[in-house]
């Protein structure tokens, strides 16, 4: 699909690139988009794309991950940023192993914006790794399951719950 300024799909092209590991062509590509959406002064449009390119990289080696942190950090610095921004860097720390940096992207982008899903999901996945956090991590679930009530997701969530809630529930001996 043709955008206004006439880059057609850059942003897809730089995730196709992401996901066969070249990270620098990725970035470049993605970097030539948000510009050209700055300089038409579709800041929103170049936001998105930010997270984009971030969500793209943060898998990425060493360098692809400090430079999808800085997209993600810039996107969250923007008017009105969007929930994503913050699930997006959430992910990123949780994959470095900073399980507690990313609860706290992940509240924030349930604060941002209570409708995504995915957020909650996010949340719950990880809260549920620690056991004094497992009291969240249900109540994350469930705010998943009342986005999401139908689908592969929401029947693990269901599972997750169960386990949780067994978990929470007094040992009879």
């Amino acid at each position: 699909r043709l955008r206004p300024d006439g880059s057609p799909l850059l942003i897809e092209r730089a995730e196709a690139l992401a996901k066969k590991g070249q990270y620098r062509a990725a970035l470049n590509i993605g970097l030539r988009r948000i510009k050209r959406l700055i300089a038409n002064k579709q800041r929103p449009q170049a936001v998105d794309a930010m997270v984009r390119v971030g969500a793209a990289l943060r898998t990425g080696d060493a360098w692809a991950q400090k430079r999808a942190e800085q997209l993600l950090v810039e996107a969250q610095r923007s008017k009105d940023p969007p929930a994503a921004a913050w699930l997006e860097l959430g992910r990123l720390q949780r994959h470095r192993g900073y399980v507690t940096r990313a609860v706290s992207l992940f509240r924030e982008a349930t604060r941002r914006d209570s409708t995504v899903a995915i957020a909650f999901w996010e949340l719950g996945m990880t809260l549920k790794t620690r056991p004094p956090w497992r009291k969240p991590a249900i109540k994350a679930f469930r705010d998943f399951l009342h986005l999401q009530p139908q689908g592969e997701d929401a029947n693990r969530a269901r599972a997750f719950l169960e386990t949780l809630e067994h978990s929470q529930s007094p040992q009879k001996r």
